[in-house]
């Protein structure tokens, strides 16, 4: 049975279809692909989760992050980018405890962005020194078959904390000193930055 691609599945999620071609996606559903059902689920999860985080209203904290990033300028930065925010869409300390679990002080943070073909999943944790934290992450086009190798840079207002590049299957980690009002950033298309905020990363607002 052929399948359709994963960029498919995720448009269908999010409406963005063309009829004649959902058409073709919802007989293959009803054909049984449980592997395509299977995918198609987990989109959906996300698009609701997407829908449901343009209803919260982003704290004080975030609203300062993202003005200084847009603001600020990165030294030996020899021209001025577009910027944008990517949109969160996941966030493990937002998500509601099983019942009867009991609440705990969580030392890992799993978010996910997306970024118009991009999906961006984040690992955050207490890295090897005591001020330090580990970021681990997967960057996604599901536009493009393969992501060209992008430069990752963690900032803390204007001053560039750390730096690193993803391999050939999106994937990096990097380990930076803890700091307030902190994003990482990669460039797009080499004329656009894509700003993803991290902040206080492992308090759990709960």
């Amino acid at each position: 049975m052929e399948h359709f691609e994963t960029g498919d599945w995720v448009d269908f999620a999010h409406g963005n279809c063309e009829p004649s071609r959902k058409s073709l996606m919802d007989k293959h559903l009803k054909d049984g692909c449980s592997k395509c059902s299977l995918e198609l689920a987990a989109w959906a999860e996300l698009a609701a989760l997407g829908s449901r985080e343009r209803e919260y209203t982003p704290p004080a904290e975030a609203v300062r992050l993202v003005k200084a990033a847009l603001s600020g300028r990165l030294k030996n930065s020899v021209s001025v980018k577009l910027q944008e925010v990517a949109q969160l869409v996941f966030d493990s300390f937002c998500q509601p405890l099983a019942h009867g679990v009991r609440a705990t002080s969580s030392t890992k943070r799993q978010l996910i962005y997306r970024h118009d073909s991009m999906m961006i999943e984040l690992s955050l944790e207490p890295g090897t020194g005591v001020d330090e934290s580990l970021l681990i992450g997967q960057i996604t086009d599901y536009k493009s078959p393969r992501t060209p190798s992008l430069a990752i840079s963690v900032v803390s207002s204007a001053k560039q904390l750390a730096e690193t590049r993803t391999n050939g299957l999106g994937e990096f980690f990097v380990e930076f000193k803890k700091q307030p009002n902190t994003w990482i950033s990669f460039s797009v298309d080499g004329n656009k930055d894509v700003i993803i905020p991290i902040g206080d990363t492992l308090t759990n607002p709960a």
